[in-house]
Formats: C-alpha cells, structure tokens, sequence
C-alpha cells in the first residue's frame, strides 16, 4: 500500500499549497518522494509516474506565478502572485532546487512517453513540467542571494531563447491534447491558463527604455512583436474559455 499512502501524502500537499502554507505542502511531497523511491519495484511505469509527478509539485513551490488556491480563484482568496496567504518564493536556492527536481521529472517522463507514446497523462505530466520550466527565473535574473526577489522585467516576456522553446513546446502539448480529446475540460482549462499567464503576471506589457519614446517615435519592433503574440494568445484562451462555460455554466473556475 505504499504507493497508495504516498498518494495521501501528495493530495495533503496539494491542500496545504492551496492553503498557502509551502512549508507543510514541501515536506508533504518530499515525504511521498521518500517512499515512492524506497519501492522495492522502483521500475513500474505507474510507480515512476507518481515519483515525477512528485518531482513535479516540489517544483512548482518556487513557482513565481503560482496562485494558491483553485484556479480562477476560490474560497482562499483571489489569484495573485504568491496566492491567497503565501509570498512568492524569493530565495535563490529554491529556484534551482525546483530546477533540479523539474530535470529529474522531465527525465522520468520522457522514459515513460518513450514506452507509451500516446498515454494522455505522460504528455500532459510533461507539458505541465515544460511551461512550469519556462517561468522559472534565471540566473542572470536576479535569483542568487538567500531573501531576494528574483529580477525580472515588468511587462516582458523572458527573453532566453531556451525558455521561450520551453514555453512553446508546453503549450504545443496542450493544444494537441485538447485537439484530440476535445471533451477533455481539464485539459483545456490547463491550456487556457497558459496562455493567459504571463499576461496575468506580468501586466501589461510595455518596451524598456531608459527615457519613454516620444510621442511620434514608433515601439522598437520587438514589442510590437510581443504585443501582437500577446493578443494572439489571449484571443486563444478567450475561445477556449468561452466553450468551458458553454460546457459548464455554472462553474465559477471557468466563469472567471
């Protein structure tokens, strides 16, 4: 029944992170990872997908963009950056840490979609790890010394050319998923918040400039760019989520 136990461990974690309390919903996984690893089968495609699925939520508790609470909101509070009752993570090795249990998630789940190709769950597990990776801040961002906030420009989109390849690749494995399984609601809920994300987070979007341009002189190319994709994007998630409240009219996650 170990598996079974250390999924107990996982959903508590879920709660505890939605309640905003990190601290509980870490040591939660954490204590899932330990008996997922010490399996005597560790090999089973089942056991090693709770085991990334593990290395997944650890990671996501360095996650700057992460709301606490359901998505669109809930009874905890509104979406914000850090959520209802939880600051976002400003210490340098919490960011790599989540780094590194992102590659040994990724690691696993490839293996696993290496032997089953066409299991949903594989591919969603691994898109999820994909867009997570894409917004985790870099090094040069800021994120070193122990209590202070990663740097990262307001109003921009990261500009590593990796991260974006992350971020497109994620969302690519969403917008297939729902192609193929288009009464898949969840799945179709997870791509809409993607695609609005970054907009969420970041604001509104604006060209940096060590004086604003003048009044006559057009935007640099590149955030006409940005801006153009960035509408893209959310005339996407505005399709999407009007067929979620098509679907489901009465649910307050869609509605908002």
């Amino acid at each position: 029944v170990t598996r079974e136990i250390a999924a107990v461990h996982i959903d508590l974690g879920q709660l505890e992170q939605r309640r905003g309390n990190r601290p509980e919903a870490a040591k939660r996984f954490q204590r899932a990872m330990t008996m997922l690893e010490n399996e005597p089968a560790p090999d089973g495609r089942a056991l090693q997908f709770e085991r990334a699925q593990a290395h997944f939520l650890l990671a996501r508790l360095a996650d700057p963009s992460e709301r606490q609470g359901p998505r669109g909101g809930g009874p905890s509070g509104p979406p914000g950056p850090g959520g209802a009752g939880g600051e976002r993570p400003r210490d340098g090795r919490l960011i790599e840490g989540s780094k590194q249990q992102l590659q040994a998630a990724l690691a696993l789940v490839a293996r696993l979609i290496e032997a089953e190709p066409g299991n949903r769950d594989y591919r969603a597990l691994q898109g999820r790890c994909l867009l997570l990776s894409s917004r985790l801040p870099s090094r040069s961002s800021g994120a070193g010394r122990e209590g202070e906030r990663p740097r990262e420009p307001r109003g921009e989109r990261p500009r590593d050319p990796a991260l974006a390849a992350q971020r497109q690749q994620g969302l690519d494995i969403f917008r297939d998923l729902v192609a193929k399984s288009p009464q898949a609601d969840a799945l179709r809920a997870e791509l809409c918040e993607a695609l609005i994300d970054d907009r969420r987070r970041e604001g509104p979007g604006r060209w940096r400039r060590d004086e604003p341009p003048g009044r006559d002189e057009p935007p640099p190319r590149e955030a006409v760019t940005a801006s153009t994709d960035a509408l893209a994007a959310l005339r996407e998630a505005k399709v999407h989520a009007e067929r979620l409240v098509k679907d489901q009219p009465l649910s307050t996650e869609y509605r908002a």
